[in-house]
């Protein structure tokens, strides 16, 4: 249950995740040793919702949990998962702290997948605090180590954040400030980005309460898949974050979601061909 949860997250299906792990849980007045390892999958699966304190309350729990029994290996994924969160709300110190400890323990009881993840969430904090070098140095490091494992998915991962990294390298004068790789108010979507995916969604009703711009929402969501902040932190500028987040529910429910991250990510001359070829899946 905890893989099949695992892989809804990482398909951006945590609604799926968390409705499949909730009904395991403890049953009354038991605490049963099964359950600690589900409970780092449900709480990355809340924050992937958005439902911070349920996610940090999970966290609690299992470290609660685990520590007292030494389950190392549930230890070493809760502290991934509690530096996410902390990451998700820009809380740095928190985040070095967690991802520090998970790192030891990793490296301790030998267990270089665990170890690789840290690094690639190190790397992410290294990026936000305005330290490239240093970031580049643990993705590097992770690459080498899913590269060992085989472990393909992962380091083609690694080697996307690291061209990502490459073409919008942190300026040392941007040390303490933002360090998104474009400015909130700029448009990450090309012409033909937009159009084949505008060519997807459904029309907006013309009755009823005006439906936010569907553009701007999704550079809302895109601004907030790429940075990590969470949904009620997106600035001023990219709108409502409830609206953002609704509307990304909303897109994953209906099977688009999969389709605009496709188009989002094609090569630049794809997007017109992958959307045809959508709309021919659909029909």
């Amino acid at each position: 249950a905890a893989t099949l949860a695992e892989i809804e997250i990482l398909t951006s299906h945590p609604a799926e995740a968390s409705a499949r792990l909730v009904p395991l849980l403890d049953r009354p007045d038991l605490q049963e040793c099964d359950v600690t390892t589900l409970l780092p999958v449900l709480a990355w699966a809340r924050l992937e919702l958005g439902q911070l304190d349920e996610a940090a309350a999970a966290v609690e729990q299992a470290l609660g949990r685990a520590r007292p029994e030494g389950m190392r290996l549930v230890l070493v994924e809760t502290l991934r998962v509690r530096a996410l969160i902390a990451l998700r709300q820009e809380q740095w110190d928190a985040a070095a702290g967690s991802l520090a400890e998970g790192l030891a323990l990793a490296r301790e009881i030998s267990y270089p997948y665990a170890e690789a993840r840290l690094l690639c969430l190190d790397a992410a904090l290294r990026a936000r605090r305005g330290e490239p070098a240093a970031a580049r140095e643990r993705l590097e490091a992770a690459g080498a180590i899913f590269a060992r494992l085989g472990a393909r998915c992962d380091a083609e991962q690694v080697n996307k954040a690291l061209a990502d990294l490459s073409r919008n390298p942190a300026s040392s004068q941007n040390a303490g400030t933002s360090h998104d790789p474009a400015p909130p108010g700029a448009s990450c979507l090309t012409a033909a980005q937009w159009g084949a995916i505008a060519a997807l969604l459904p029309q907006p009703a013309r009755t009823g309460r005006p439906r936010a711009d569907d553009r701007r929402v999704l550079e809302a969501i895109l601004y907030q898949r790429r940075t990590g902040c969470a949904w009620a932190r997106l600035p001023a500028e990219l709108g409502d974050g409830a609206t953002a987040h609704r509307r990304w529910r909303e897109w994953q429910a209906a099977g688009l979601w999969e389709q605009i991250v496709a188009i989002v990510e094609a090569p630049a001359a794809a997007p017109a061909e992958l959307a045809a070829a959508s709309r021919r899946g659909g029909e």
